[in-house]
C-alpha cells in the first residue's frame, strides 16, 4: 500500500466523518467546486482566517472523502455554508451542540452585543427563579457582572475546555475572553 492510499484510507475511517454533507451544501447554494472554492477563499480573508488554497481538486477531494479537511478549511466552510461542523459531516454532534438557543456565530456588530445581551438576561432571570446554573455559566455570568461594574483584575477567572480537534475551544475562549475581559 502507498503512502497515497494510506492516507486516503485513514481519512475515509474518520468518526462521524460524512463527506457527502459536504456536497450537499455546496449543491444547495447552487456553487460549482470552481466557485465554491472561490466563496471560500474570500470568506477566509474577510473572517481573517489562514486563506485556504481551495482549488477546486481539493474541494473535491474532501467531498469524496478521500481527504479529510484541515481546521482552516473547515472553519471556512463553516462560515462560507453558515452550518455547524456537525451540519457539514465534519464530525459527530457533541452532547446539546444541536440545540443552538441564540446564534452569535451569524450576529455581527451592535446585533452580536444584542444577542449576548439577551442570552446573559435568560441567564439572570434563571438564576433569579432559583432553578440555578451549571457551575460554568455561573462563573462566567459573575465575571460578566463583575466586568460591568468595574471589576477587580487581580481576581482572574479560569475556565478549563476540553473537546475535539477543530471543535471550536480556541473560539470560545476568545469570545470567553472579550465577554469578561
Amino acid at each position: 500500500m502507498t503512502i497515497d492510499e494510506l492516507v486516503g484510507e485513514m481519512a475515509r475511517n474518520r468518526s462521524g466523518w460524512h463527506p457527502a454533507k459536504l456536497r450537499e451544501a455546496r449543491e444547495s447554494h447552487g456553487l460549482t467546486l470552481e466557485a465554491a472554492g472561490e466563496q471560500l477563499r474570500l470568506t477566509a480573508q474577510r473572517a481573517g482566517l489562514t486563506a485556504p488554497a481551495a482549488n477546486f481538486q481539493t474541494l473535491w477531494q474532501h467531498e469524496q472523502g478521500e481527504v479529510y479537511p484541515g481546521p482552516h478549511y473547515r472553519r471556512a466552510y463553516c462560515l462560507l455554508y453558515r452550518a455547524t461542523e456537525p451540519e457539514l459531516g465534519f464530525r459527530r454532534a457533541l452532547p446539546g451542540e444541536l440545540a443552538d438557543p441564540t446564534d452569535l456565530a451569524q450576529a455581527t456588530g451592535q446585533s452580536r452585543m444584542d444577542a449576548l445581551a439577551r442570552t446573559l438576561g435568560q441567564l439572570l432571570r434563571v438564576k433569579e427563579e432559583g432553578s440555578g446554573l451549571p457551575p460554568v455559566a455561573d462563573r462566567v455570568l459573575s465575571a460578566w457582572r463583575h466586568r460591568r461594574q468595574g471589576g477587580d483584575p487581580g481576581r482572574p477567572l479560569l475556565i478549563l475546555v476540553g473537546g475535539y480537534a477543530g471543535s471550536g475551544k480556541t473560539e470560545l475562549a476568545r469570545f470567553l475572553a472579550q465577554m469578561t475581559g
